[in-house]
């Protein structure tokens, strides 16, 4: 029936299937010595990409999908995809499909970023993207804007950049290109966290907080529509302050001297599963993975060794007198589905950037525990696409 439509409506169609955004993981690593390989696109890094479902289904339907795929994704970079849980192995070379309209590029590094980043984003807008534009949407860590605001934050690239003022002026234009910029918060903790303020202390389970998994591709739902308040009153993220990445990239726009007020910026927030409950998988690729976690993590909730598990990653230990929270998640005892994907917050959600009397340079005093009350805020709900 298909092949019947007009070939009008079946473009359409592929299109529709196309629509989707990704949250696409790039490494930017240092070059190894010798003959500069075909995949590399600069002397001072090469593209490493989280190569797990980063190739749309329709370049393998048949030659109109993939000409229509061809066409969506106009930005095709030249890169490695790793493939597997290791940097040197279970890697091949091949082409990094995107489109800039869609596609959230979070981009690593093994050098500084400040040394890579720009020169990345300067390449895909004049080399890689007809139209001229290149990334317009990118995610941040807490990692990625720390390597942003070292003292020498111009682009190092002599060969490229001779001219240091010239320099200046493409980073700031390449930071106009942007649209969306993410701040992308990755709880290494699991959802069961310890708040030491409670007496005794007290380990929860956040049954609301979505679980991150290997797929790129995912969709926003709006407001999560699950009954989470309970939950949201105890939103741990972490042992750091996700304000301190908001703060660091606003900081670095200053030194830069650029008014980006059309950037629309948000949290970006998921749970890292804990590696024990995954088999010795490294993360969740599909349905009865993500089954499978949960059902686990509820027993290791459960289990007597809780304490070692469950405590603050850095200290690994039991403190005396702490208990487990009766929290079962939901409004007045309902359950929550799980969800695996993210919870999107605007950037006021978590307290104001600058404290009165803070210094500046810092901007905050850190939150210690780092926990929140979220119920005043209530997130947005995006969901992972698994197999």
């Amino acid at each position: 029936m298909f092949p019947d439509f007009p070939s009008e409506i079946r473009h359409k169609i592929w299109q529709a299937a196309l629509c989707r955004e990704r949250l696409i993981d790039i490494t930017l690593r240092r070059p190894t010595p010798g003959p500069r390989p075909s995949w590399e696109i600069s002397p001072q890094f090469n593209v490493l990409v989280d190569g797990h479902r980063a190739l749309s289904k329709l370049f393998r339907v048949s030659h109109e999908s993939r000409e229509v795929a061809r066409a969506f994704f106009r930005v095709q970079i030249p890169c490695r995809f790793k493939l597997g849980k290791t940097l040197d192995k279970s890697m091949e070379a091949g082409t990094l499909y995107v489109n800039p309209d869609w596609d959230i590029l979070h981009v690593q590094a093994e050098s500084p970023l400040n040394q890579t980043l720009f020169d990345f984003l300067y390449r895909l807008r004049t080399t890689y993207d007809h139209r001229g534009i290149g990334a317009t949407r990118l995610a941040l860590n807490s990692r990625d804007v720390s390597g942003l605001n070292v003292e020498s934050h111009l682009i190092t690239n002599p060969s490229l950049y001779p001219d240091p003022a010239a320099a200046l002026a493409l980073q700031r234009e390449t930071v106009l290109h942007l649209r969306d910029v993410f701040f992308l918060v990755r709880a290494y903790n699991g959802r069961n966290f310890l708040d030491p303020s409670e007496e005794p202390p007290a380990v929860h389970t956040n049954h609301s907080f979505p679980i991150s998994a290997a797929s790129p591709s995912f969709e926003r739902i709006g407001r999560d529509p699950r009954p989470i308040a309970d939950d949201l009153r105890k939103v741990c993220m972490g042992s750091s302050d996700p304000r301190y990445l908001a703060h660091g990239w606003l900081r670095f726009l200053d030194r830069l001297k650029v008014s980006a007020s059309r950037i629309d910026y948000r949290f970006l927030l998921t749970c890292l599963p804990v590696n024990s409950a995954l088999g010795g998988r490294d993360r969740i690729y599909d349905h009865d993975a993500a089954e499978t976690y949960l059902r686990v993590e509820t027993e290791e909730f459960h289990s007597a060794d809780v304490g070692e598990k469950l405590a603050w990653p850095e200290l690994h230990f039991w403190m005396p007198g702490m208990r487990r929270a009766q929290n079962g998640g939901g409004e007045a005892g309902e359950s929550v589905k799980p969800a695996v994907g993210y919870w999107l917050l605007p950037i006021d959600a978590l307290g104001p950037l600058q404290e009165e009397g803070v210094e500046p340079r810092i901007g905050i005093t850190h939150r210690d525990p780092p926990i929140w009350d979220l119920t005043e805020h209530w997130p947005e709900l995006a969901l992972t696409e698994l197999p």
